[in-house]
């Protein structure tokens, strides 16, 4: 489980380290990285986890990730609602930031605009959906 979240998320990080470019206004960057993102889906992750749209809506920064659970091993996204998980999610962002001005030009653009990061996992077969929010709080 572990492996396959350090994978999603270090797809993730790459992919909007890529993204974010020098603005002066933080709103703009997130809809700059946000655009690029959803531009580059679908992501595969591998181990049956794909990111197949990023979108800014008003509850934050949403990660649309469908779910093969054949493939993830888990029996439903449900078990994705743990404090294991999001801690992982936490850990990979964070210190991804001190080696990545790009990251962390897309944290700061988060932490002064108050917005969340929604990963939101669809299981294809089961159609059941579970959400993991990092707020901004949340963010070292």
């Amino acid at each position: 489980m572990m492996k396959r979240l350090l994978h999603l998320v270090g797809v993730l990080i790459l992919t909007i380290g890529m993204t974010v470019q020098l603005t002066s206004c933080k709103e703009t960057q997130l809809e700059v990285g946000v655009a690029y993102m959803n531009s580059e889906c679908p992501i595969d992750c591998g181990s049956g986890l794909a990111i197949v749209g990023v979108t800014l809506e008003d509850r934050g920064v949403v990660f649309q990730c469908e779910v093969e659970e054949s493939i993830t091993g888990f029996v439903n996204v449900k078990d994705f609602d743990n404090p294991i998980f999001k801690e992982g999610l936490l850990l990979a962002i964070t210190p991804s930031t001190e080696d990545n001005p790009e990251m962390k030009l897309f944290v700061d653009a988060i932490k002064e605009t108050n917005t969340n990061i929604v990963f939101h996992f669809l299981a294809k077969k089961s159609g059941e959906t579970n959400e993991i929010v990092i707020r901004p709080s949340d963010l070292q």
